[in-house]
């Protein structure tokens, strides 16, 4: 044999395995599935390949799905972004994301992006050292993600030029992300179910070429949003075609997950029983990706708060649209805007303390809110020179607002201090929920204490009222709030409860009520509000706390504390809503001030 020869037949495994590599690489492109096991080192589970493979390879260009709660759907859309940005050529592609607020934008799918950046390029150092060693580098990727992430959310090349975009579009503008223009466009809406028919077509104008795609993802808490209409099955009467008919739908329910299947331990009803029942529990995964993902412990737990046939089990558990459980009052949109806003408070700004009352020893629990008047930040938007947008502070505004925020919750204290013997002779003393109250009220220094008098809350102000204070003067005023009262026009509003919420929802689409963006309960329990047009003249009526708990939903304490703080209340000294002449007033002003009317003095 010669020398070439021999030299020929020492090169052949290397051509060969470049050739192997080379077309394992052209997969990528309709395989979103392998490249994110090469570059990432991520096992996609069966769902989530289910809706790359659309993304990839579907012949709809417009994805939408809807999952449950703790399925990976946010990982999945970041995974789908770094894979769009990697296989097509630099300058050829662009992915937009955009979520109902900013906080969700950064939070989730950017936090996620960043995650598996650095990911990528810890892998790649692996690789690189491996190749140094002269070892075998199999596995490990011969490239990190190219180019960086900045703090706006932007994903931009070594050279500077914008790739990837993720923010919050400006409310009710079809024309949100114009002036992006790309071959190659992945227009992704997280968090969906909360973004309006303006928003989703925004991100349609984006991806009119056949070589782009749309996905749109949620959690289906809102069967009244754009989501859930295209779920619906409902006809489109521009069209006469379902709502739908254009969309590649897809559902994920927590049923779904890895965790309840393999192993012959397949939940009820699997269709790939007989296929998973060949892998060992957890289909294969690793176990830190299955303690990613919902489990049972959290169906079961879900499942006892809820029960299996309420809306939230359905939307949260099965990944459903509980297309019966009526109106919901608080949009997507309006959470997002009330968690986005952004509320500054002067020293001097009007305080006041919001309490919701429960007695028992289990079950609800006595929630205290905060409310402070001051000045909104808007936020505006700056075209720079490369044509790319972003968010910024702009001046003060001169639009008056409030900030409101958890202060505590407490279970099973009485009204007033006891003092006992716990019958082994100790003395054991005992503080009531009024001491709590009266504490937080000189703490945060609050003119007003609002409390839910109806019920046991009658109880809590009594007690409030007999602390001894010591021949101090009380700092604060006392006002009694009674839902059931009447609303300051009953053919719009069937009682004040109604009213307030429903003031609250328009103040927080306005931008002007600012609630704490890590407030999980407070969100959650204001998305559940529902509200039906009472006869007989349509005016609003908010679903009663014993209706929601036969649908499975707790008493909503949070969300009815937080509006005892926002309230208005015409009559009241408040420099946000003072009353003016020629206001109608539906209060008794012996209420106001808190007083029998056998008291000695007139009220006003």
């Amino acid at each position: 044999m010669s020398a070439n020869t021999g030299y020929l037949a020492s090169l052949l495994p290397r051509v060969v395995d470049g050739l192997e590599t080379d077309a394992r690489k052209a997969q990528y492109l309709t395989d979103p599935v392998l490249w994110a096991k090469d570059i990432l080192g991520v096992d996609l589970w069966w769902k989530q390949c289910e809706i790359a493979y659309a993304i990839a390879r579907g012949t709809k260009k417009s994805i939408a799905v809807r999952a449950g709660h703790g399925v990976g759907k946010s990982f999945l859309s970041a995974v789908l972004v770094a894979w769009w940005i990697d296989i097509h050529p630099l300058g050829s592609s662009f992915v937009a994301t955009t979520a109902p607020s900013a906080a969700q934008v950064k939070a989730i799918l950017w936090r996620e992006i960043r995650g598996l950046m650095a990911k990528s390029i810890e892998r790649n150092k692996e690789y690189l050292r491996l190749q140094k060693d002269g070892k075998d580098t199999t596995g490990w990727p011969d490239h990190a993600l190219p180019g960086y992430i900045t703090g706006n959310d932007e994903w931009k090349t070594s050279l500077g030029v914008l790739v990837a975009q993720g923010r919050k579009p400006p409310d009710h503008k079809e024309d949100a992300f114009q002036g992006i223009h790309a071959q190659y466009v992945l227009a992704i809406g997280d968090e969906a179910v909360g973004l309006n028919e303006a928003m989703i077509d925004s991100l349609s104008n984006i991806t009119s070429n056949d070589t782009s795609r749309r996905l749109l993802i949620a959690n289906p808490t809102n069967p009244a949003s754009r989501l859930g209409a295209i779920f619906s099955g409902k006809i489109n009467d521009k069209t006469g075609e379902e709502y739908g008919a254009s969309w590649d739908l897809h559902a994920i329910s927590v049923l779904d997950s890895p965790n309840f299947h393999g192993g012959g331990r397949c939940v009820e009803g699997c269709e790939r029983k007989a296929e998973h029942d060949k892998l060992p529990f957890g289909l294969g995964m690793s176990a830190d990706a299955l303690r990613a993902l919902s489990g049972p412990t959290y169906v079961e737990e879900k499942r006892l708060e809820y029960g299996e046939d309420s809306p939230r089990y359905r939307s949260r558990v099965l990944g459903m649209f509980a297309y019966d459980s009526g109106n919901n009052l608080f949009t997507e949109f309006a959470l997002g805007k009330g968690r986005d806003a952004t509320c500054f408070v002067a020293d001097d700004s009007r305080r006041v303390l919001a309490v919701d009352v429960a007695r028992a020893e289990t079950g609800d629990s006595t929630f205290c809110y905060t409310s402070e008047s001051g000045l909104m930040y808007e936020w505006v938007e700056v075209t720079h020179e490369d044509g790319h947008v972003t968010s910024e502070l702009g001046d003060v505004g001169v639009v008056d607002g409030m900030r409101i925020r958890f202060i505590e919750s407490f279970r099973g204290r009485p009204f007033s201090d006891r003092v006992e013997n716990d019958g082994n002779g100790n003395i054991v003393k005992t503080v009531g929920q009024a001491t709590l109250v009266h504490q937080h009220a000189l703490e945060q220094r609050v003119t007003q204490v609002r409390i839910d008098a109806s019920g046991v809350g009658k109880g809590l102000v009594d007690a409030l009222f007999s602390i001894d204070l010591k021949g101090a003067v009380r700092p604060y005023i006392i006002v009694e709030m009674l839902g059931s009262r009447s609303s300051p026009d009953v053919m719009v509003w069937k009682n004040d409860r109604a009213h307030q919420y429903d003031k609250l929802r328009e103040r927080m689409e306005h931008g002007t009520i600012d609630i704490d963006p890590n407030d999980a309960l407070l969100i959650e329990q204001l998305g559940d509000i529902i509200y039906e047009e009472s006869l007989p003249h349509g005016a609003i009526l908010i679903e009663s706390k014993e209706s929601m708990k036969k649908r499975g939903f707790k008493s909503p304490d949070a969300a009815d504390t937080c509006s005892y703080a926002a309230a208005l209340l015409p009559g009241i000294d408040d420099p946000i809503n003072q009353a003016k002449r020629g206001d109608t007033y539906f209060r008794d002003p012996w209420e106001l001030l808190n007083q029998k009317r056998n008291s000695v003095g007139s009220p006003l």
